[in-house]
């Protein structure tokens, strides 16, 4: 099994002002829908299901996940968060964070390429488990990293977020539009946004 755990290192910030000079190219904008799961939700043995499906593990570095038991590790652990996201209602990606120390934290992912995305959407629409609805922008910066930036809608709607992965040996550098790094307060976590919106925070939010 490979000795490396697949940790993603992250930082997030707030948008000062939008990072265009003229209209938000909604055009270019994807639609992301985000649900957090409980453990019950997936299962574990000689194969890996999710809602009673079994999901495909498409490489061996995803069936060393789970038969190496970084899988079952990651979810023992507290904060840990399952979560699917749909882009655009066309693709769909079950994924398993662990636990955040610092910036980084381990992320495990599959795509759903062979399920019916409408069939995942209702499920979850149906289910009444917590979602963070957003779109999102990919934007090239001059040093070479991509930041990904978000305007949440629906019950955080409002907010404006910008995130980056980052190598630790290659520190990026912060365009003018992206503002107050926010990577420590963890209200801002999309599963805290979704189980604790901003419209529920008291007092008002801060970062609106």
């Amino acid at each position: 099994m490979s000795s490396e755990k697949p940790i993603e290192k992250e930082r997030k910030h707030l948008v000062q002002k939008l990072p265009w000079e003229h209209e938000i190219p909604e055009n270019e904008g994807v639609h992301m829908q985000q649900w957090y799961l409980d453990a019950e939700s997936i299962e574990i043995g000689e194969d890996f299901f999710f809602m009673g499906r079994r999901v495909p593990e498409k490489t061996q570095e995803q069936e060393e996940w789970r038969t190496g038991g970084l899988l079952a590790e990651t979810l023992a652990q507290p904060h840990s968060a399952i979560r699917v996201r749909i882009r655009n209602r066309l693709k769909a990606k079950l994924e398993v964070k662990g636990p955040k120390t610092g910036d980084e934290g381990i992320e495990l992912g599959w795509e759903l390429s062979d399920w019916d995305i409408s069939w995942i959407e209702e499920q979850l629409s149906k289910s009444g488990y917590p979602s963070v609805e957003k779109i999102r922008w990919e934007i090239l910066a001059e040093d070479g990293y991509t930041w990904e930036f978000d305007i949440f809608k629906g019950a955080n709607e409002g907010l404006r977020i910008a995130e980056i992965e980052y190598q630790k040996d290659k520190p990026y550098d912060i365009p003018n539009w992206v503002g107050k790094d926010v990577t420590e307060d963890k209200r801002l976590y999309n599963l805290e946004l979704a189980t604790n919106p901003i419209t529920k925070w008291d007092p008002m939010c801060e970062y609106l």
